[in-house]
């Protein structure tokens, strides 16, 4: 349930939505790592010593090799894509794309009256800002904390890469 101040709720809904962010943003970074170690690769500013490409040597063998699998499996791909059940799986893919874009544009058409009708009732922001700092000084003071030392990192990082 959202709170009745227009402010508070905007507040309310901003948390939640940087709080998903940050999760999605957690899951990702460990699904990177992950995949990182799986296939045993490094990142390049992390990597020690000099950096040996090894794509540049080709073995011309294994490289027509691979062309003609790749070639074969285009032909195949061809082949299966003209069947009836892809073409139907792809009109009904668009058709699905189609009501999810305009349902979610006339949600947005909907929205743009509420959104109004709150902004008129929060009045000017910042007249509010310092009360609600009051209410809320712990989320204030550890988001600070992480928009700073994430600042604080990339500045080090920066400073950094142009040392080398």
């Amino acid at each position: 349930m959202l709170p009745s101040d227009p402010i508070e709720a905007l507040l309310s809904v901003l948390l939640m939505v940087s709080v998903v962010a940050g999760v999605l943003w957690l899951v990702l970074a460990q699904l990177d790592r992950r995949r990182r170690h799986a296939f045993n690769l490094t990142r390049a500013d992390t990597a020690s010593g000099s950096v040996k490409l090894d794509f540049l040597s080709v073995d011309r063998t294994k490289r027509e090799a691979a062309i003609a699998r790749g070639r074969e499996a285009t032909v195949t791909l061809d082949q299966a894509s003209t069947s009836n059940a892809s073409l139907l799986s792809r009109r009904l893919a668009l058709g699905a794309a189609v009501v999810s874009f305009a349902t979610a544009a006339t949600s947005a058409v909907q929205k743009v009256g509420t959104v109004q009708e709150l902004y008129g009732k929060a009045g000017f922001f910042w007249a509010h800002f310092g009360e609600i700092l009051a209410r809320y000084w712990v989320g204030f003071a550890f988001a600070s904390a992480v928009i700073l030392g994430n600042l604080v990192m990339l500045l080090y990082r920066i400073m950094d890469k142009s040392k080398s």
